[in-house]
């Protein structure tokens, strides 16, 4: 159980330096596309509830937090 935890931390933390590579790369396109940053974030979030109130699947849940946590950095990222 503890294992896998870990396991899940330590996928979730990559997700930090790789939207941060993906802000770098796509650094022009950040400002123009934050309406649909924040579409993106809203619609990730409400199905992340969505599947952790019905279905309760780990791997999805997973998914839906790494993509969520990439689109705040590009949000972030886009302000600057």
């Amino acid at each position: 159980m503890i294992k896998e935890g870990l396991l899940y931390a330590v996928v979730l933390l990559t997700s930090i330096p790789i939207g941060l590579f993906l802000a770098w790369l796509c650094s022009d396109e950040l400002f123009d596309g934050r309406r649909w940053f924040k579409l993106i974030l809203y619609s990730l979030v409400i199905v992340f509830v969505v599947i952790l109130l019905v279905y309760r699947n780990i791997p999805i849940m997973l998914s839906l937090v790494y993509m969520i946590i990439i689109t705040l950095i590009s949000l972030y990222k886009g302000k600057q």
